[in-house]
């Protein structure tokens, strides 16, 4: 019988859906709740052979790896694998599932959440309200704005056409972005990086982070947006050079909308604390209906992963 261990279900999403039944129909089944520190790791899934990790909670290194010698199949909930030496799972036969696609329309939506609420001035407006007062700034539009779409990949598309459907100009740009893909999507291609962050009301970020595009928002893409762009970045923080970007924070002519940050969270005196706009605590993935994709696409993969290595 298959041996199972889901790691760090801090919002019980495994333990409370019925669709991990069908995981206990053929393997014994182990969830755990709450974060395991390396060594009793080890202790506590040693005979697990299907490894379940959510996101990048657990880091898994080639010696954690060979400590599990069952351990055939790992599913990890998204696609990001920095917290997990893919090269030493090869070496060892291990087979790295993943779920691509999961969180792309969570992450659109989120995106344009804090498109919305910063134009709009949401948050400022509520707590006024919620304060007694009733003060009406003049807020902004994003109909006939220029959304920059930084990697038109499968969260990209989305976030250009639900700009599209804002009556939103889109233009969009990535190291290996085509003319023919940006003509089948309905978008502009920029000549360049730079070229697309001068063109920018709103400059949104939606790229990997591989070596290629560590820090590929640096100091001059950053000063090539224009006064008063939005910055938004539900990606990955890595992807943007923080140094520059506050340095442009202190001229107080940025605004950001960022989910995601080099340190999470954020120290308590970290500057970016204090950027003009919307910060959100890295949950623009985290919606009940991704967690029900990651649950359900994840028990079909090893499902049929099983089965293809129960055969051999």
């Amino acid at each position: 019988m298959h041996r199972i261990a889901i790691l760090d279900d801090w919002e019980h999403r495994w333990a409370d859906s019925p669709s991990t039944d069908r995981l206990r129909q053929h393997a014994a089944v182990e969830i755990f709740d709450r974060h395991l520190a390396a060594l009793e790791l080890t202790d506590r899934i040693h005979g697990a052979d299907i490894l379940i990790l959510n996101r990048e909670r657990t880091a898994l290194d080639a010696a954690a790896l060979r400590s599990l010698p069952n351990l055939r199949i790992i599913y990890n909930t998204g696609t990001g694998l920095p917290h997990l030496d893919t090269a030493a799972a090869r070496d060892l036969g291990i087979q790295i599932l993943t779920s691509p696609g999961a969180t792309a329309q969570s992450v659109a939506e989120h995106t344009f959440a804090l498109m919305l609420a910063a134009f709009h001035r949401i948050p400022q407006l509520d707590a006024d309200v919620r304060n007694g007062g009733f003060t009406r700034p003049i807020i902004r539009d994003l109909h006939h704005k220029t959304l920059a779409v930084l990697g038109l990949g499968t969260i990209g598309t989305r976030v250009a056409r639900l700009g599209q459907a804002f009556g939103m100009d889109v233009v969009a740009w990535g190291p290996t972005l085509t003319d023919a893909r940006a003509e089948a999507a309905g978008v502009r291609r920029a000549a360049d990086l730079i070229d697309l962050a001068r063109r920018a009301d709103v400059f949104s970020i939606h790229l990997r982070v591989v070596e290629q595009t560590i820090g590929i928002v640096d100091a001059a893409v950053i000063d090539a947006l224009r006064p008063h762009t939005l910055l938004i970045n539900t990606s990955r923080a890595k992807l943007i050079d923080r140094a520059a970007l506050l340095q442009r924070l202190t001229r107080g002519d940025l605004l950001v909308g960022l989910d995601v940050f080099d340190q999470e969270p954020p120290a308590p005196d970290d500057p970016v604390r204090s950027a003009p706009g919307i910060l959100t605590p890295h949950v623009a993935w985290m919606t009940d209906e991704t967690w029900e994709r990651f649950i359900r696409s994840g028990i079909d993969t090893i499902e049929g992963a099983v089965a293809v290595r129960d055969r051999l």
